[in-house]
């Protein structure tokens, strides 16, 4: 509720600043349309999601020998009134994801990566899982952005 009023201020704040701009010989140029919600309900709203290891700590972990596979568990949070699918992707070639999630509203789902150790790898490989949005289609105020999560897989020894 207060986030609605500082936004609506901020905007009404903005076209007051900007209304002595204008070329005084052009015509006013026509008003938004405004957004309406239903009768009695409360305008949509774009609300976040968050991309967290589906265990405890701030990193996902799991572990592999060299050449071996692992899978390594997040999961993703859906605080939207809507259903939100969201781009998934990771800068490393060794990680395989779904390229996308479709979350159900106020839920989460699990999303899997798999690990593919190369052959040759030792000690930690370090990489980030990155969930995008862009927006909500229904929502008055929207803005898209990504939420990420740390990956870590510990290389066992093959010798062992």
């Amino acid at each position: 509720m207060i986030l609605r009023a500082l936004l609506a201020a901020g905007a009404a704040a903005a076209a007051l600043g900007l209304a002595g701009c204008a070329d005084d010989a052009a015509p006013p140029a026509p008003a938004p349309a405004a957004v309406s919600a239903p009768a009695g309900a409360a305008p949509a709203t774009s609300a976040g999601f968050v991309l967290v290891p589906d265990s405890p700590g701030v990193v996902a972990r799991a572990e592999a020998e060299p050449g071996g596979e692992a899978v390594v568990a997040l999961r993703v949070a859906n605080a939207s009134d809507a259903t939100r699918t969201l781009a998934l992707s990771s800068r490393e070639a060794w990680m395989t994801l779904p390229a996308e999630v479709s979350v159900p509203p106020r839920q989460s789902a699990a999303v899997t990566a798999v690990v593919h150790v190369p052959p040759d790898a030792r000690g930690v490989l370090r990489g980030t899982v990155v969930a995008r949005a862009q927006g909500d289609r229904g929502a008055v105020v929207s803005v898209s952005y990504e939420s990420a999560a740390d990956v870590a897989v510990r290389v066992r020894d093959a010798r062992r």
